[in-house]
């Protein structure tokens, strides 16, 4: 039951999918203080481990289905146990106090079937993953060399007693060997593990039982409370699917609170019906985050509602204030008049033009994770985000730090050569992607209002001018688009002309909009129109240099949108537009990062 945490006991995934795929509640390694973030970890530990044992089960099946049980020997094990216990390692025992953590970690699983057994048998002796080896050699009728350290568990325990277990623990970048005595007794997170495991309902996990299974409607609900609250993967709740491989379960978001220190109990509501009960946790500073986890059939197939509300104490009754929910936001790719996809359109109306080298990174994949990096290139920083599309679907949106390179830290001809901290790593739940772990997926940089292609070998298309198009620079690569499609069109909704941009519909003024104040030559004070002391500027320069820097620059040709350029990054192509290119039916729509749209009047670049 390895990390990742993603499996329920069915073997259906679950998402959202996350850095490393980690529980929250450890740092480094190492538990932190908050007991409830560590419970968390330990039931989703739990459920995993249930999949590990049907897994198991499944095994056994089949040996005896196909009749090699009975002369198979099986060995069952596991290189080393977990802790979950604030304060503490997860994995790695305390050097200088192996006693607060010890137990939970040498004490592993060890199951051995010889050859013809057919009844079961317990030892309490002091075994070692070192007795495996000859313990094999043993049973197959082997002889077993002198230099080997373990003992078979078929031979007398004397043949090499031991008080002590033998346990190799982490000093900076070496391993060294730690002594333990051999009964060391179990510690209290293993009972209280044992316990949650005897569990048959390892959903019920919560700040407030009593609440689990009540609908809303028979509870108090006061007033919006001041509590804004975000769902990550909002989009997964629009469209379950009960009978497929992966199930939107683990219900995760962020909270913004207004003069509330502390953490806050939340109630999780799928459908009108509490399903799970939950405290926030700080993620960094200024921001919480909420995790819980909720039973599968809660959900229905299709749309399903998800709210989240604060649980409020009122004079020894539960009350409930509904939180204001942040609109989830969905990216879509937009196709110009090429048949390409040339920006990428967020759904609260905001344009990420196509920038080759805007962006640059590399993503690879390693088991269950993707890793890579995505770096804006100019400021030598993070990139702001990292969108995952495949199957037509938005997977994910990965925030970035934003933190700045070490000068000395790039590689030859400029390329960056990333530090370990400018990484990024998430887990795809196979599930998600029709449990095909080999399916294509799309990863998308976003930094300063533009959209690169992030490198992923398995997402570049051949193309027939590079036939070996995979070892080309990835901005020269043709791309299939693997996400969803949007539109920018014009719209016109009684008087007035405007942007439609996915569902945002954005007016567009029919002369320039003042908060777009392309009027001003920064550099002469002068309008632009009205003097020929000014070289003449480029529409780009022109918006690039304004006050409130317009950072889009949209081409339409007879009504249908072509192309798009971030301002202050190069000029709209024009002459792709082939025969129309400078004809009346041309029209240059500027779009502010504020979200203020206008026109270029015709003087400004014909």
């Amino acid at each position: 039951p390895h990390r990742p945490y993603r499996y329920l006991p069915s073997g259906v995934e679950y998402g959202p999918m996350g850095s490393f795929g980690v529980a929250h509640g450890a740092q480094k390694g190492v538990w932190q203080e908050d007991a409830w973030e560590v419970t968390q970890a330990l039931q989703r530990h739990l459920l995993q481990l249930r999949y590990a044992d049907a897994l198991l089960g499944r095994l056994i099946d089949t040996l005896e289905r196909v009749g090699s049980f009975d002369d198979a020997l099986i060995v069952v094990t596991a290189d080393h146990g977990i802790s979950f216990r604030t304060g503490t390692g997860m994995r790695q025992v305390d050097r200088k106090h192996p006693e607060r953590n010890a137990a939970d970690i040498m004490r592993v699983p060890l199951f051995v079937k010889w050859p013809g057994q057919g009844a079961p048998i317990r030892s309490d002796r002091n075994v070692e993953t070192i007795d495996i080896l000859p313990t094999i050699i043993d049973a197959l009728g082997g002889r077993i060399p002198k230099s080997v350290d373990g003992v078979a568990l078929g031979q007398p325990e004397s043949a090499r007693p031991r008080a002590d277990k033998v346990l190799y623990v982490r000093d900076g970048t070496a391993r060294t060997a730690l002594r333990v005595g051999a009964n060391l007794p179990l510690g209290e997170s293993v009972a209280r593990r044992l316990g949650l495991t005897s569990q048959a309902d390892l959903f019920a996990v919560g700040t407030r039982l009593e609440l689990h299974g009540r609908p809303v409607a028979a509870l108090d609900v006061l007033d919006a409370s001041g509590v804004v609250s975000r769902l990550i993967d909002a989009g997964a709740y629009a469209e379950v699917d009960p009978d497929s491989r992966f199930l939107p379960v683990h219900v995760t978001g962020e909270t913004v609170v207004a003069d509330e220190p502390g953490p806050i109990e939340l109630a999780v509501a799928i459908n009108g019906v509490i399903r799970a009960t939950t405290r926030t946790y700080t993620h960094e500073p200024g921001r919480a985050r909420f995790s819980s986890m909720v039973a599968p059939d809660a959900f229905h197939a299709g749309g399903n509602s998800v709210e989240i509300f604060v649980i409020r104490d009122r004079t020894g009754r539960v009350a409930l204030e509904p939180t204001a929910r942040r609109p989830h936001v969905d990216y879509f790719g937009v196709i110009g008049a090429g048949g390409q996809v040339e920006a990428i359109g967020s759904s609260d109306g905001r344009i990420f033009p196509v920038v080759p080298g805007a962006v640059v990174g590399k993503v690879t994949q390693g088991g269950a994770y993707f890793e890579g990096e995505a770096v804006d290139a100019k400021r030598d920083r993070a990139a702001d985000s990292v969108l995952v599309f495949a199957a037509g679907r938005l997977l994910h949106v990965q925030q970035l730090a934003p933190t700045h390179l070490d000068g000395e830290s790039r590689g030859a001809g400029g390329s960056p050569d990333l530090p370990k901290h400018r990484r990024f790593r998430l887990t795809i739940p196979f599930g998600k992607l029709g449990g095909d772990s080999s399916a294509h997926v799309q990863f998308v940089g976003l930094a300063r209002g533009a959209a690169s292609w992030i490198e992923y070998p398995q997402s570049a298309s051949a193309s027939s001018s590079a036939p070996d198009s995979r070892s080309a620079d990835p901005s020269s690569v043709e791309h299939d688009w693997l996400g969803p499609t949007g539109s920018i069109a014009l719209e016109r909704r009684g008087d007035r002309e405007g942007l439609s941009i996915g569902a945002t519909w954005v007016p567009i003024d029919p002369l320039v909009d003042p908060a777009i104040d392309f009027q001003i030559d920064p550099a002469g004070g002068k309008d632009v129109a009205d003097s020929n002391s000014v070289e003449p500027m480029t529409p780009s320069e022109r918006i690039a240099e304004s006050q409130n820097r317009a950072g889009v620059l949209l081409v339409f040709s007879d009504g249908q949108f072509v192309d798009a350029v971030r301002a202050e990054m190069g000029e709209p192509d024009l002459e792709s537009m082939g025969s129309n290119h400078g004809s009346p039916g041309t029209r240059l729509i500027a779009l502010s990062d504020d979200g203020s749209a206008a026109e270029l009047p015709d003087s400004y670049w014909r």
